[in-house]
């Protein structure tokens, strides 16, 4: 299945179009036919191959503009190699994930609240692109969704009807009887390494935290904005957090000892366990889908989405949409660089080619008017939704203080499979330390 690009998955790596990477701050500006080096710093590993190509293509039609992309993803610390990129090589264009990031970039920032296409996207993406003095500083990079991600062919082996799981009583009932057929060997033949229903890294925080509580956050916050102003956090939705989490671990082939599961990381989980078809479903999101597309194709076809049913039925078949990552410019750097660098952007999503490559190679969902996507069915879902209205606003996590929902939440639940400590200890460290974050910010 590929593993060498599971493990690229958990590094930064630098891959460029051309030449070794240029940092923006090393380019020089004063001979009018000189050639301009843009460097991009993304947080879209999985997108890496795609925005090559599009860095290619750009060149070709531009040659007197060099398009280095630099990637760091999966588990990596994105905002940490940030820091670091920023102080030793200064990139032109990077990323950041949400309004709660914002500030602490925005005064290295350029203003882009005079370009085009901020006409051409709904006033909810934009609500993170804003700074505290109200200009736009970010442009969207995609809208991203995320569900459970199923194997198809395996539930329906089982007997189980797909549409029937897009309730939460559904869901349930579907994995009861995929569990069932496991158990009692009915998929031995067909499906050898088959030995749960879900996979779930518990190892990493991130998925227990930020992927986890958005819907949660969703039955006291409304909006990004709402969330990211709120001095407390009242948890209305503690319980049914709970239930979430009990729920999916009780799925797992560590199910009689959950601290297994802190073991568990991302490439165990979905490389070297989902797509391996050691388990049929865990939580997951439309990124997966080039990376899914270089390791099998066989495996594409048989991927799909269920919605993200939580256990008290109050979001039965929606699913978590939001505008996944922002693209930024560093102002820092030549005025040559910096229009060069807006140039770029606006190509990428406005050309024929771009708008090709962004949605067929980088997988993407385009965040402005008349939204498009490719035809993958994870993709399809998602853009529905999306341009219906009918979700849940995925962005609401990273409106959060800085850190709370990984390194507080998702570290308490760490502890919660361990037996480390109590779901009401999880609660009181979780609405204690919003309080404090935001009493110091």
């Amino acid at each position: 299945m590929g593993l060498k690009k599971v493990v690229a998955l958990l590094t930064c790596l630098t891959l460029t179009t051309t030449t070794f990477f240029t940092g923006c701050g090393k380019s020089k500006s004063g001979d009018k036919n000189e050639t301009v080096t843009i460097s991009v710093f993304d947080h879209k590993f999985e997108a890496d191959a795609g925005l090559q190509k599009a860095a290619a293509a750009y060149e070709k039609a531009h040659p007197d503009v060099k398009v280095n992309i630099e990637s760091c993803g999966g588990s990596t610390d994105y905002a940490s190699s940030l820091e670091a990129k920023l102080i030793a090589d200064p990139p032109c264009i990077f990323n950041y994930a949400g309004v709660g990031e914002l500030p602490t970039w925005q005064s290295q920032l350029v203003d882009l609240s005079g370009e085009d296409w901020v006409k051409k996207c709904k006033p909810s993406v934009l609500e993170s692109a804003k700074g505290s003095d109200g200009k736009i500083y970010g442009m969207p990079m995609l809208i991203e969704g995320y569900g459970y991600l199923i194997n198809r062919e395996i539930f329906e082996s089982a007997g189980v009807d797909i549409d029937s799981m897009n309730t939460f009583e559904g869901q349930k009932k579907g994995f009861d009887k995929l569990k069932e057929a496991i158990d009692s060997g009915q998929l031995k033949q067909k499906y050898p390494q088959l030995k749960a229903v879900m996979s779930v890294p518990g190892k990493e925080a991130w998925v227990l935290g930020d992927h986890m509580l958005p819907a949660i956050l969703n039955k006291d916050f409304k909006s990004a904005t709402e969330t990211f102003k709120a001095k407390t956090f009242p948890f209305s939705g503690a319980d049914v957090y709970k239930q979430l989490v009990d729920f999916q671990v009780s799925y797992t082939s560590d199910a009689k000892k959950l601290s297994n599961l802190n073991a568990i990381d991302y490439k165990a989980a979905f490389d070297s366990g989902f797509l391996l078809e050691k388990s049929a479903c865990i939580q997951q999101g439309t990124w997966v889908i080039p990376v899914v597309k270089e390791q099998s194709k066989d495996m594409l076809s048989k991927l799909d989405f269920i919605p993200y049913n939580l256990p008290d039925g109050s979001t039965d078949g929606k699913y978590i949409a939001f505008p996944g990552q922002f693209w930024v410019i560093n102002k820092n750097v030549s005025e040559k660089q910096i229009q060069a660098s807006k140039d770029f952007l606006k190509w990428l999503y406005e050309s024929e080619e771009g708008k090709k490559i962004t949605t067929q190679d980088c997988g993407f969902i385009s965040p402005f008017d008349n939204a498009m996507a490719d035809d993958s069915v994870l993709n399809q879902k998602i853009l529905k939704a999306y341009s219906n209205g009918d979700f849940i606003p995925g962005d609401l996590s990273l409106a959060g203080p800085t850190t709370w929902s990984k390194e507080i939440v998702g570290s308490s639940i760490q502890k919660y499979l361990a037996g480390l400590s109590k779901w009401e200890d999880v609660v009181k460290e979780a609405k204690d330390k919003w309080a404090s974050l935001r009493a110091n910010s």
